[in-house]
């Protein structure tokens, strides 16, 4: 399983667990809440794995993008993508996949700039419902989303020697995340040396 899609699922179901159990979490008790919830993670692994119990959609959708990244080739990724996008259609994940297949550059750029308004939209709505301000959404897991949106927006300027739109890119990444993602700090550096 891809590895931000695995602690994508490890995250929420810790925070359902945590939200289902109603433990309140601090310095003092979060190492025993880690372990336990470890515990029943794992013997929730191990039934899945025996058919005990069924997956979860997000853990269908990464399976099928599983596949698809061990597609030889993008005809039969996007058959494993689409069917990952007909069980959630707003999955970020598979989306970006599903650009990544395009073949121009530029349909890469168009596409990326349209999930990133749509993304942002949906993340202004959220703040303006939760009262939280932009960095705050990005501690949570589900804000994550949008740092990878940008990341391959920026990856993707830069392929095609758009440098000054990457910086910028990278710029409002670190702005929003400027602990988590070295590899934002890493662009800028790049590109300012370029």
């Amino acid at each position: 399983m891809n590895r931000d899609l695995g602690t994508k699922l490890f995250m929420e179901a810790f925070e359902s667990y945590v939200h289902d159990n109603r433990i309140e979490l601090n310095d003092s008790n979060m190492n025993d809440v880690l372990q336990k919830f470890i515990v029943i993670y794992n013997k929730d692994r191990e039934k899945i794995i025996n058919g005990e119990k069924s997956k979860s959609l997000e853990e269908k959708i990464a399976d099928l993008l599983d596949e698809a990244a061990m597609s030889e080739n993008a005809k039969k990724a996007r058959s494993y993508v689409k069917k990952a996008l007909k069980l959630n259609p707003d999955h970020i994940g598979a989306q970006l996949f599903l650009i990544d297949l395009e073949d121009s550059q530029i349909d890469k750029i168009g596409k990326l700039l349209e999930l990133q308004a749509r993304e942002k939209q949906r993340v202004d709505h959220f703040q303006r419902e939760m009262g939280e301000e932009w960095d705050n959404y990005y501690l949570n897991i589900e804000g994550r989303d949008y740092l990878h949106i940008l990341f391959d927006l920026c990856q993707t300027y830069i392929k095609c020697g758009m440098y000054n739109k990457a910086l910028s890119v990278a710029i409002e990444a670190i702005h929003l995340d400027d602990l988590d993602h070295a590899s934002f700090h890493n662009d800028v550096i790049s590109i300012l040396l370029y």
